[in-house]
């Protein structure tokens, strides 16, 4: 798919609350869910667990990453609809620029997985938004224990290929993170 396709299927998915797979060449897997916010440079969408058939937590994906976009056919989109399952968009994040949207993501879910996917040790880091430059992001990072690293982690945002947030995962961190706030030495 060209560009101008993949934003033309990206546009009907939001606008006909369409569940779809979405196809990044570099990560080799496709994301199930529904569109529920569009810009130029980035896409929202309310992701599907295929595991428990829920809606679970919001990714955010460079367009310009994605290589392709299709429908979903198989019976999940009806499973969901008759379970009760709608995708709830996010009105209040700022999809124009990255900026825009950690910005605007830090009120509403206080901690975000941040991943530099196309860097060779770009990895995952789960924090919270600590400071925000011209170039970079700085975050406070969560280890997997739910502890605050002692340092602070700056991202570029060239670099920054994904975003998400308020999953399940996420949100456990947090209420482990809150709850402790142990640091790590």
């Amino acid at each position: 798919m060209n560009d101008t396709d993949i934003v033309k299927e990206l546009e009907r998915a939001l606008s006909h609350e369409t569940l779809v797979s979405v196809t990044r060449e570099f990560d080799g897997r496709s994301w199930r869910g529904y569109v529920v916010g569009l810009e130029n440079e980035w896409v929202l969408m309310h992701m599907l667990s295929g595991a428990t058939m829920k809606l679970n937590g919001y990714t955010a994906l460079r367009v310009k990453d994605i290589t392709k976009v299709v429908d979903d056919h198989s019976f999940a989109p009806t499973a969901l609809r008759l379970m009760g399952e709608r995708p709830r968009p996010q009105l209040d994040l700022l999809l124009l620029d990255l900026p825009g949207l950690l910005s605007s993501a830090s009120p509403i879910f206080p901690l975000m997985a941040i991943f530099r996917e196309k860097l060779p040790n770009g990895g995952c880091y789960i924090g919270k938004v600590r400071e925000m430059k011209p170039k970079k992001v700085e975050i406070t990072a969560v280890n997997r224990g739910g502890e605050w690293m002692g340092e602070a982690y700056k991202f570029r945002y060239k670099d920054i290929t994904r975003i998400d947030l308020g999953d399940g995962y996420l949100e456990a961190l947090w209420v482990v993170a809150r709850h402790t706030r142990r640091e790590v030495k």
